[in-house]
């Protein structure tokens, strides 16, 4: 495309394809290559700041492309830590600050909003570029919002990748891509730049805000944030909005509005066990779990593990009894399963023997009482089976229980009644168990489970799938196209 004839000044973030990589331009070589400006800002890194006190290879290949640019014309800035950053001086000798929060969004928007505003201020007739190709999806974003949001003009320019088959992996040091530049030119017959239209920005900014949105699994404010953009801008589809609403009821365990929902989209979002009604609520509470994980809301993965621990004990220990719940258990007045004594001196009198064992101080406290059917109750009921030799039962499987029941008692009883932060180190400290490990014996019990009734050599193993809430992302993000 044809580039502006307005003279201009360019601020780049650099990636790490910058700035010559297989003998092509990176983005910020090619938009150099192409717009001629007169001022050249670069935002580093921590990484990419060691990358250039190396070989000094930014300026230098700048220069090697536009020769009227002297050091004082490329500037560079490092990324800030705590809202402040350092400025180089020639060529960026200055002190490094090793930036620790690349993810942070307001650190880019405060330091990128100064950067420009600088520019504005000292080349007001110049026409402000800004590469949005190059740095992390967090620095692009914030170069989205300041174009939409700043009170003059900056023109965001994309660069287009080449075409791959022309395009090696291959990065090498600046002297050897300095050579094939100079004997090579730009390895590109084409101007791979795009000008980004306002239009073109409100929906990229948006965009950016729903996939930061959706991969945290916050489908609560993606469905709002869709919502006001079809509103405003009918930027996105409808589908897709009723697709995050669907994702956002599953989420919250309204599984059946969720069906109906996607129906209602024609959304084809994956339900792993919608044919099997019986495994189906706890595959869906274990999944809810997960996005707790990866959200590392670890207090609250600590305070809603319980049920999923004793669901999953439930099934296997009257598994290993070889009798229904309804054999030894009868509901109370709240609906809640209580063991009672009289079924258990029916059906199982070795049981409750084993439970009065356990209570040698008051041997009939367990009758008087009528223990709740929960987790500390059900591992009582596994160790006893291991004890009598039920077929079923086995060390491997039990400890993995007696693990799910130590976190339980441990964290979970801190996490609810303790005011305090619970981190993954707490956890840990307190339990010797990693919350990762706690999901993976759910994921393993709860296979077993589904599995329980077939051979369980591996050619014959199906494991279950635990990534639908991505898969369900995937066809959201497919959704998103613009109307």
């Amino acid at each position: 495309m044809e580039t502006s004839e307005k003279p201009c000044v360019l601020f780049s973030p650099v990636g790490m394809t910058d700035p010559i990589k297989g003998h092509k331009d990176g983005p910020l070589l090619h938009i150099v290559r192409y717009y001629r400006p007169k001022k050249v800002v670069l935002f580093l890194t921590g990484e990419i700041m060691e990358r250039h006190k190396k070989d000094n290879r930014y300026c230098r290949t700048i220069r090697a492309v536009c020769p009227y640019l002297t050091d004082e014309d490329i500037q560079i800035i490092e990324s800030p830590k705590d809202g402040k950053n350092k400025q180089g001086g020639k060529n960026g000798k200055g002190k490094k600050e090793e930036d620790e929060k690349v993810n942070k969004f307001e650190l880019f928007d405060n330091c990128f909003r100064g950067e420009l505003e600088k520019l504005h201020r000292d080349y007001p007739e110049h026409e402000i570029l800004a590469n949005v190709s190059s740095g992390t999806p967090q620095m692009e974003a914030s170069l989205y919002v300041l174009a939409e949001t700043l009170p003059f003009d900056i023109q965001l320019v994309q660069v287009h990748s080449p075409n791959p088959a022309d395009h090696p992996d291959h990065f090498g040091p600046v002297e050897e891509e300095l050579a094939a530049l100079r004997e090579t030119g730009p390895g590109d017959a084409r101007n791979r730049t795009e000008a980004l239209h306002m239009d073109n920005i409100q929906a990229a900014a948006l965009e950016k805000a729903l996939h930061e949105q959706l991969n945290s699994y916050d489908y609560s404010a993606a469905y709002k944030l869709i919502g006001s953009a079809l509103e405003k801008y009918s930027l996105f589809t409808s589908t897709a909005s009723e697709l995050c609403r669907a994702a956002n009821q599953r989420l919250t365990l309204r599984t059946k509005d969720a069906y109906r929902t996607a129906d209602r989209a024609k959304g084809k979002v994956t339900f792993s066990f919608s044919a099997n009604k019986e495994m189906e609520p706890l595959y869906e509470y274990l999944l809810m779990l997960d996005v707790l994980l990866k959200r590392e809301a670890y207090g609250d993965y600590a305070r809603a593990v319980s049920p999923a621990i004793t669901a999953i004990m439930e099934k296997v220990a009257f598994s290993w009894l070889g009798k229904k719940k309804e054999a030894l258990c009868k509901k109370d007045s709240k609906n809640i399963y209580r063991w009672s004594t009289a079924l258990l001196l029916q059906n199982e009198p070795a049981l409750l023997d084993y439970f009065k064992k356990l209570n040698k101080e008051s041997p009939d406290f367990f009758e008087m009482k009528e223990v709740i059917v929960n987790s500390a109750s059900l591992l009582n009921v596994l160790h006893y089976c291991k004890e009598a030799g039920k077929c079923r039962a086995n060390d491997e499987d039990l400890k993995d229980f007696d693990d799910l029941r130590n976190f339980e008692e441990n964290v979970r009883n801190l996490a609810a009644h303790t005011i305090t932060a619970i981190d993954k180190a707490l956890i840990e400290e307190i339990s010797k168990v990693a919350p990762e490990d706690v999901r993976e014996i759910l994921h393993r019990q709860f296979e077993k489970v589904c599995n329980k009734n077939k051979p369980v050599q591996w050619d014959d193993y199906k494991p279950v799938q635990w990534d639908d809430y991505d898969r369900m992302n995937n066809r959201i993000f497919e959704a998103l196209d613009r109307r």
